[in-house]
């Protein structure tokens, strides 16, 4: 399958992999390709909460296993007041410290539509 016009990125547009921690199957193949989207497995197939403790223990593994010497990133998920953004840069700035790159301000819950327009318009939270 080919698809028009070509990305821009050499060699491809960069492939984000969903890794569950601490699954070392997951985490391998991850490894193989150009970033994390970090889940976390608790007992059972039950899902957990990432932490900030968590993605560095994700970051320290891949700076440890991967050989690949293209950049990497580590896609951290979650939502932030867009109203408040030194709450917002308290939700943050954890998880970049520990190593991730960038967050994903999610939405999993159906607001309506008037909400998501407002949170868009506010922007990204920043850690700078």
């Amino acid at each position: 399958m080919t698809f028009l016009p070509p990305p821009v990125q050499s060699p491809r547009i960069p492939i984000w992999v969903v890794g569950a921690w601490p699954s070392q199957k997951s985490m391998r193949r991850v490894l193989r390709y150009d970033g994390l989207l970090p889940s976390k497995v608790a007992s059972g197939e039950a899902q957990a909460e990432i932490t900030p403790e968590d993605i560095r223990a994700m970051k320290a593994y891949i700076d440890e296993h991967r050989s690949l010497t293209t950049p990497f990133d580590i896609v951290q998920e979650g939502e932030t007041p867009g109203e408040d953004p030194e709450r917002a840069r308290a939700i943050v700035h954890p998880y970049a410290e520990a190593g991730a790159t960038w967050w994903n301000e999610s939405r999993w819950s159906f607001p309506p539509i008037e909400d998501l327009r407002r949170r868009i318009q506010q922007g990204p939270p920043r850690v700078d």
